[in-house]
């Protein structure tokens, strides 16, 4: 059977996904959501133009990790969603020091970036039900560090994106990873 995936073409192997997902959201009562990247502040993980799948309520918004990319609202700020990544979860202090982000005193592994970050070293403390977000691009996201409140407040968060489903040859699929 897992021999038979791996001879599928692309595009049936994005039907196969697509399947799985709705299978899977249906049988754990969580939505299937989809969208679509708009900007580049999440390069070079998700592109502008790439299409996307999100899991969404109860589990997955429920038991969101470190360094899972979310869609959500940011009310104060946007009248849209917004896809980021989580760094700085609830009670944590996150650090900017010459580039490099530090949680609770420790520096953060962040394989998934392409290029060091330019900007001013800056703390902050996450408060409860909160969550300090920023995109992979780094230089050219408008993230947590740029808003009038740096926290998405847990009931904003919409869904956690799993399944990059477009273009078809980039197909990827996001797990939770624990990174130190």
């Amino acid at each position: 059977m897992l021999s038979d995936y791996f001879s599928m073409t692309n595009k049936k192997k994005t039907i196969c996904i697509i399947i799985v997902l709705i299978v899977c959201g249906i049988y754990s009562k969580t939505a299937v959501l989809y969208g679509k990247i708009q900007s580049e502040s999440m390069e070079p993980t998700l592109k502008v133009g790439a299409w996307y799948v999100a899991t969404s309520l109860p589990f997955a918004v429920d038991h969101i990790s470190r360094q899972d990319i979310v869609y959500f609202m940011q009310p104060e700020e946007f009248d849209e969603m917004l896809v980021k990544r989580v760094i700085g979860m609830p009670g944590e202090h996150v650090s900017i020091r010459h580039g490099m982000v530090y949680i609770n005193g420790s520096r953060l592994n962040e394989p998934y970036l392409m290029e060091d970050m330019v900007c001013e070293d800056v703390d902050y403390t996450v408060p409860d039900d909160c969550y300090f977000m920023m995109g992979d691009n780094r230089n050219a996201s408008y993230d947590s560090r740029n808003w009038k409140n740096p926290y998405v407040n847990k009931d904003n968060i919409v869904g956690v994106v799993r399944v990059q489903i477009y273009p078809i040859d980039q197909i990827h699929v996001f797990s939770s990873i624990t990174y130190q």
